[in-house]
């Protein structure tokens, strides 16, 4: 599975750890987990 792959919306928190070096490294990649923090915060996850 490669990043562009990754739909951030319904990604496991397994899934999450297993790809979070690509995630963090992957162009816009801390941008897209600060989006993600946020949104799920916004929801109450």
């Amino acid at each position: 599975m490669g990043f562009t792959t990754l739909d951030f919306r319904t990604l496991d928190f397994k899934t999450f750890l297993e790809h979070f070096a690509t995630i963090a490294q992957a162009a816009n990649g801390i941008a897209k987990l600060r989006s993600l923090i946020l949104d799920l915060a916004v929801q109450g996850k």
